[in-house]
């Protein structure tokens, strides 16, 4: 039997909340089936990747607690998270694919620019605290606005433990 190590625990519940699944038994108290029933287990034998872990070279560092930088070659949801907050900020605006490619690189540079920041094109942790930032100002700005308070609100929830910061 594998023995649960701290960081472990963490990448996979992280993994599992990033997929919007609970720890709870399927049941969401209303008489039927929670929405996942369904699934066969294929969908959900890749958890760990559909998190952002283990995929390139940012699946996290062991035992740090925060992600590691998200560069050119990663892939998964932290590298959608990345080109969903330069969308949201940048013009033209880029594929949210999850390939953190050359046209990924370019606006992650334009981003940071535009930021103050120098312009390596690598998510560290100033320029996903700063990501973080600027989506919390939104959200805070559009208070009046439901659907832009619940876009900024769902990349916070999604993204925030992904990006480092």
């Amino acid at each position: 039997m594998t023995k649960w190590t701290t960081p472990a625990a963490a990448l996979l519940t992280t993994g599992i909340l990033a997929l919007g699944l609970t720890a709870c038994g399927g049941d969401d108290g209303s008489g039927s089936k929670a929405k996942d029933k369904g699934k066969s287990s294929a969908g959900k034998k890749d958890v760990a990747n559909k998190a952002g872990a283990g995929s390139g070279s940012s699946g996290g560092a062991a035992g740090s607690g925060q992600p590691k930088s998200i560069r050119k070659g990663d892939s998964g949801t932290k590298v959608k998270c990345v080109q969903r907050a330069v969308n949201t900020f940048n013009k033209p605006q880029i594929v949210a694919d999850g390939s953190f490619g050359s046209k990924t690189v370019s606006a992650v540079k334009l981003f940071q620019g535009n930021n103050g920041q120098s312009k390596d094109g690598v998510v560290g942790p100033k320029t996903g605290r700063r990501m973080e930032m600027l989506m919390e100002d939104r959200k805070k700005a559009n208070l009046d606005n439901p659907q832009a308070v619940k876009r900024y609100a769902t990349w916070l929830n999604d993204c925030k433990s992904l990006i480092p910061n």
